[in-house]
């Protein structure tokens, strides 16, 4: 469910069509270069001087920012006063995803004898651990494409780093290691400037959340006439400029396997421990009672780390 689409329903908030990853690549150090950015035609938004006087604001979604430290220097360098929204999602449901992405859309997923890797971790020997994998760039594209299957998937996991403090943990586990990348924003910015929920809490009952939101923020309320619900009984927003939900047309893949389910949850059991403890206000679905791990078969790799 794009957090995105429900926050640009609201009149006095203006957002890019894409992600933009305008902080992590060293080019946000000057004021200008911001004011550029926000109002330049020449971009997928623009943000009029009337809009500006009148008091709108910019946002945008780039879930790569959340595992970027210089992300999160440059933002606070550039714009200290910034407001943070983050959605999380189970974990193990989104290492899960992320592999069929990267498998199935990106074609990214290496295998040889019987180990897989995802070639976009493969920049260093530790990133991988498996021998000709290892090899340059133009080798390994010649590298056979492993099947997007449960089975690869676990294969994946034996032929990865088991270790949340590792340097060479590859996107696909990383990137649900919420704690530590939490961590490094608090660094940066006041814990009142963030703000964190639970992506099933959200899909559930997302008008209630979003007036979260639009307090947090500090702007008025929205009501969502528009908001429908689907089959599965998950909220939605419909109008002619609104794209279709996700959640109302992903394809069904096979479920993960109780082996994978189990190695996930071990894996993300301490960094999930300390992101409680972190956000204890937060009702964080996958770790509370018997939903911990819980994986739904639906390709959902767009994105709950908003």
């Amino acid at each position: 469910l794009e957090l995105k689409t429900w926050l640009e329903e609201h009149s006095m908030m203006k957002t890019a069509t894409k992600e933009m990853h305008f902080f992590g690549f060293g080019r946000a150090h000057k004021p200008r270069k911001w004011e550029a950015y926000v109002r330049s035609p020449g971009l997928d938004w623009t943000l009029p001087m009337p809009e500006i006087t009148r008091g709108v604001m910019t946002f945008e979604k780039t879930p790569y920012y959340m595992a970027s430290e210089v992300a999160a220097r440059e933002m606070h360098s550039l714009l200290p006063s910034v407001r943070l929204v983050t959605l999380l999602r189970d974990p193990v449901a989104r290492a899960y995803s992320s592999f069929y992405h990267h498998c199935d859309r990106n074609s990214r997923m290496l295998e040889h004898k019987g180990r897989v890797v995802f070639n976009g971790d493969c920049h260093a020997v530790e990133h991988c651990c498996c021998g000709p994998l290892d090899a340059p760039d133009e080798s390994r594209k010649k590298l056979p494409l492993t099947k997007c299957k449960p089975e690869s998937f676990h294969r994946y996991l034996l032929s990865t780093v088991n270790n949340t403090e590792s340097k060479g943990l590859g996107t696909i586990l990383g990137k649900g290691l919420y704690a530590k990348q939490l961590a490094t924003y608090l660094e940066y910015f006041p814990k009142d400037r963030l703000l964190v929920m639970d992506a099933k809490t959200f899909a559930l009952s997302p008008m209630d959340e979003m007036q979260r939101v639009f307090d947090f923020m500090g702007i008025e309320r929205h009501e969502y006439n528009n908001a429908k619900k689907n089959d599965r009984g998950y909220w939605y927003l419909e109008g002619p400029n609104i794209p279709v939900s996700k959640s109302t047309k992903q394809k069904a893949y096979k479920p993960i396997l109780p082996e994978s389910k189990a190695w996930l949850l071990n894996f993300y059991a301490k960094p999930d421990a300390i992101l409680r403890a972190m956000f204890p206000e937060v009702d964080f679905k996958w770790t509370s009672g018997g939903a911990n791990g819980g994986v739904s078969g639906r390709r959902r790799e767009r994105r709950s780390r908003e």
